[in-house]
């Protein structure tokens, strides 16, 4: 998901019940692609805290352009690493 248009909150449950916001997504940003990557469910929910405008592509369609274009790929693949490690700190650390 490509955000033309928002301001998304990332959150999550911990263990014991307690919803936190994890991150953010803002305008020129996407989100997804850990979970599509890691072929896993998502860790987190996102929710629109404004109007938003935001482009979807399938899982098929991102793998594709990512195999077409492979600085993509190494950014898709940097980015979910690093959103993936930063989550698990966050759920730890509140």
């Amino acid at each position: 998901m490509l955000v033309a248009r928002a301001r998304l909150y990332v959150r999550a449950e911990r263990a014991d019940g307690q919803v936190i916001q994890v991150g953010s997504i803002g305008i020129g940003e996407y989100v997804g692609e850990a979970a599509l990557l890691g072929r896993t469910p998502a860790a987190a929910h996102v929710i629109a805290a404004t109007s938003a405008d935001i482009m979807l592509l399938s899982a098929r369609e991102v793998l594709e352009l990512a195999g077409a274009y492979p600085a993509l790929w190494a950014e898709l693949k940097d980015v979910g690493e690093r959103r993936t490690r930063e989550h698990h700190q966050r759920m730890r650390s509140r």
